[in-house]
């Protein structure tokens, strides 16, 4: 969040401890992300790490709940500008994907 204020970029923030995703919106992000829902889990996450789960032996309907239930597994934070997204802190990812928009 810091790098958009920096750039002076207008961005709605969503704490999803107290507002979690649901679960047409995970599968909307992982649509957005081009990725399978299983690639929106963090596997470094100190959470997930604790909770000893193996996801490639879970279905994408367990992996859906196990998000929506541990936020904080998601690879974050996630941006979304317009048909676009990106996942995780990386700076140039971010100038390429706002000098895109419009």
């Amino acid at each position: 969040m810091a790098w958009l204020r920096d750039q002076q970029i207008d961005f709605t923030y969503r704490d999803l401890l107290k507002n979690p995703l649901q679960p047409q919106e995970i599968k909307h992000l992982a649509s957005l992300l081009e990725r399978e829902v299983r690639g929106l889990v963090n596997p470094k996450s100190q959470v997930f790490k604790k909770m000893g789960v193996n996801l490639e032996t879970m279905g994408e309907k367990e992996i859906i709940q196990l998000i929506n239930s541990n936020p904080r597994i998601l690879t974050r934070p996630v941006l979304e500008v317009g048909s676009r997204g990106i996942s995780g802190f990386k700076a140039g990812e971010y100038e390429q994907l706002f000098s895109k928009k419009g």
